[in-house]
């Protein structure tokens, strides 16, 4: 989960939002509006050397519904892909965050 906050913008409080998610984070307009975290799962490829440049992305991986014993919940995956300059990976994060 510290990878995950690693990729985060860094704002006044003001900005976020009441479970404390700044407006912009890849969470996108959905009608239910409280989130929660779901799990992460996080893979180790290499370690990290002294002299690495890593290069980190985040993206939206994957979206789907289910029901729960009381209404619908919204799965959010975000993926966090760190990798060397030269394209080697070196750790992948998932990170589930529930909307319901």
């Amino acid at each position: 989960m510290f990878l995950f906050g690693a990729l985060r913008q860094i704002g006044p409080i003001e900005d976020l939002g009441p479970d404390g998610i700044p407006a912009g984070s890849l969470l996108p307009n959905l009608p239910l509006k409280r989130v929660m975290a779901g799990g992460t799962k996080t893979r180790y490829f290499r370690a990290v050397r002294p002299g690495d440049v890593l290069i980190a992305s985040r993206s939206l991986a994957e979206i789907y519904e289910k029901s729960g014993s009381q209404g619908p919940l919204i799965f959010l995956v975000y993926k966090l892909d760190v990798r060397t300059e030269t394209g080697e990976p070196v750790v992948e994060e998932l990170q589930t965050r529930i909307v319901r």
